[in-house]
């Protein structure tokens, strides 16, 4: 451990109450490893080059494209609203039927037709009745470009399907919402049947109506509960977990219905089995299978029972662990934050990206066309722009590039690439602030200054780590992304070989990805506590987990557990206190409670994924922060451990002490057996561990 030195204590007079952060003289009571450079600096500036890379391809696209072309409405001819002759001017879309056809216009309807639409529902009696014989100015019919409009009962049949088989629809007042113009009923004054009619012809169209409205009518309490009390019954929920024997419980029970599980499934089937052979309605195979597998179901629970009763020790280490996460998110609460802080940052990553991938798919050039004859003008001198020349009518229509499938290929890839980096950098930071806890011996005195102090340290050191273990993930997914392709290819030719084996190497890529997303994550949490490069990180992280099996897979188990249990108890306490508050305070003014605490329960759901994402980093950066201060620190005195996990180490310790009584070396060698519980059996110490971080 770093030793404050006295020039140390003058610089930093009060370096003992706080955490310093990286590049800092470590104060007393810090125990994680200073930091003396950037890790991973050569990956760091190939994912910067990448990104200038695919900036400089973005902004050459969008000098030489022309967006509207490849977003604006198509209208019934195949015309580009705004962009195509004959359109150029009429860059807004309206839909005349049920099919969806549309006409280009100016300008999106500014006024309802709503005689017209009435006219068109009546029935017979009703026109009788109203004097009217049929016929009808249509000033306000928006129709195709060469269709003549005569009268309405000619164009819709007086109780006909709105708008079907027919040229012509009439105006409703719009607004244009992308080139498109989406119809506002609220404008109509029709009676109840007509607009029903007009919409889907029965009272689907009023729940619809109802719904939306309880929608806006509670929105504040939605977004209220949806957001702030579902973080608040997270933190409600880190409380709970350390209700002494609660988790303990919770835990166990789970263990014992896997096992009545196995049990049950493996009884039914026996009994089954017995059914079958005794009546012989079965086919012989049938009947032994049935068998068979009632046999492997008796021997699943019994493995399992095997198993968890080799693994209670290492079982309940996880549950101390979970509840020291809880306590760590306690003291640390903004570090809950950090998700929604980087997932603004990937939001304005996917635009940019997208923006720039749109401007490569829109490039192309104006191409001019003879449109007596159709054939391309090439002609330029002559015809230098689209217009009228004598006896020739030339129109200008846009071409699209063909973008090249190289450069598709890497915006792909540096989509994936930045996607992970940004998901590295914020794994890495979460396991530094649960790391910088961990090390601090008084842990009361973190809080929002440690999770900073973590971001700064991630940030100038360690960004570069994160884009070298999210470039491995990032070829890899752009390999899948090629043999997918490769997949519809020959989908579409029928190779059933090319299928089967392109089929087996997706698969291989799949398992691949999710391996390397493991070591990843656990060598991101090596180089928050150790301050070592990817490589290294990755290699200390791979032995760890070889060495340290029994221990993962509790902590496994337990976390999955526990993720479980708390995404469902943010979601459903949360959605009941919605119920319960809007029933008493808005329950005359909703028709019903079931949308409101629909969309409360939906922004529950992202709130508990991001809660408890956070929560099983915790969970995994602090066993491996405990297995650390085993083997860093051989002097209980120096251990960070709390006494809840200290407990743990001083078993494994007394272990140690009576495996060397047994083996008769005495007093002496029982001592130092005692002292040596930072290198347990199954914890081999980390190769560097005692010397500085290996920076490149």
């Amino acid at each position: 451990m770093y030793a404050t030195t006295e020039k140390d204590k003058e610089k930093h007079p009060n370096c003992d109450k706080k955490c310093e952060g990286l590049g800092e003289p470590h104060q007393e009571g810090f125990g994680l490893k200073k930091r003396h450079g950037c890790t991973d600096l050569l990956f760091l500036v190939l994912f910067c080059a990448a990104m200038l890379v695919m900036t400089i391809i973005g902004l050459d696209g969008a000098a030489n494209s022309n967006i509207d072309a490849l977003v604006n409405p198509v209208d019934y001819q195949g015309r580009v609203c705004g962009v195509d002759a004959g359109v150029a001017n009429k860059p807004a879309a309206y839909v005349i039927d049920t099919q969806g056809t549309m006409v280009c216009l100016d300008k999106c309807p500014t006024s309802t037709d709503e005689d017209g639409i009435a006219l068109a529902y009546a029935s017979p009696l009703d026109y009788k009745e109203k004097g009217i014989d049929g016929l009808y100015g249509a000033d306000l019919l928006i129709c195709k470009d060469d269709y003549t409009k005569d009268t309405v009962a000619d164009l819709v049949a007086p109780g006909g399907e709105f708008g079907v088989a027919t040229d012509c629809m009439f105006s409703v007042e719009s607004t244009e919402v992308l080139s498109y113009c989406i119809p506002s009923l609220s404008s109509l004054s029709l009676d109840a049947n007509t607009t029903t009619s007009m919409l889907s012809g029965n009272d689907a169209t009023n729940y619809m109506m109802e719904f939306v409205g309880d929608i806006f009518t509670a929105k504040d309490w939605i977004f209220g509960f949806g957001f702030a009390v579902a973080l608040l019954v997270g933190f409600l929920f880190t409380y709970v977990l350390r209700i002494p024997g609660l988790l303990y419980t919770v835990v166990w029970t789970v263990i014992v219905l896997v096992t009545i599980m196995f049990l049950f499934v493996g009884s039914f089937m026996y009994d089954t089995y017995g059914k079958w052979d005794e009546a012989q309605s079965r086919p012989d195979y049938e009947i032994q299978g049935m068998k068979i597998l009632s046999y492997i179901f008796f021997g699943l629970a019994a493995l399992w029972i095997i198993v968890m009763f080799i693994m209670r020790k290492r079982i309940a280490l996880a549950i101390a662990l979970t509840k020291e996460t809880a306590k760590a998110i306690e003291d640390l609460k903004t570090v809950i934050f950090l998700p929604v802080i980087f997932l603004a940052f990937y939001i304005i990553f996917a635009v940019v990206w997208a923006f720039y991938s749109i401007f490569l798919m829109s490039k192309g050039k104006w191409q001019l066309y003879d449109a007596t004859t159709g054939n391309m003008v090439d002609d330029d001198d002559a015809f230098p722009k689209a217009g009228t020349y004598g006896n020739v009518t030339i129109t200008e229509t846009w071409e699209f590039e063909t973008a090249s499938e190289k450069v598709q290929y890497f915006m792909l890839f540096c989509y994936f690439w930045g996607a992970e980096f940004l998901s590295a950098v914020l794994q890495l930071i979460m396991a530094l602030a649960f790391a910088c806890w961990y090390f601090t011996k008084d842990k009361a005195n973190t809080g929002m200054a440690t999770v900073k102090t973590a971001f700064y340290m991630g940030a100038r050191y360690h960004t570069g780590t994160a884009a070298a273990g999210s470039l491995i993930i990032a070829i890899v997914k752009t390999v899948r992304a090629f043999v997918a392709k490769l997949q519809e290819q020959a989908e579409k030719r029928g190779g059933k070989l090319a299928k089967c084996i392109l089929c087996c190497i997706q698969s291989c890529l799949w398992c691949i990805e999710k391996c390397m997303k493991f070591i990843n994550k656990n060598a991101y949490i090596q180089t928050a506590i150790y301050g070592t490069n990817f490589c290294t990180s990755a290699k200390n992280a791979f032995f760890l987990i070889a060495r340290n099996l029994m221990r993962i897979a509790a902590v496994g188990v337990v976390s999955e557990v526990v993720v479980f249990i708390g995404k469902y108890f943010i979601i459903m306490v949360t959605t009941a206190l919605a119920y319960m508050c809007m029933d008493r305070v808005l329950g005359d003014e909703l028709n019903s409670l079931v949308g409101p605490c629909i969309f409360v329960a939906f922004f529950a759901y992202c709130i508990a994924i991001l809660f408890m994402s956070v929560f099983a980093m915790g969970i995994s950066t602090l066993l491996q922060c405990f297995i650390a201060d085993e083997e860093m620190y051989p002097d209980p005195v120096d251990r960070y451990a709390s006494p809840e996990l200290l407990s743990f180490i001083d078993s494994s310790a007394a272990a140690h002490a009576a495996e060397a009584k047994k083996k008769g070396g005495g007093a002496e060698e029982a001592a130092k057996a005692a002292a040596s519980a930072a290198a347990p059996a199954e914890a081999a110490p980390v190769e560097g561990a005692s010397t500085e971080p290996e920076q490149t």
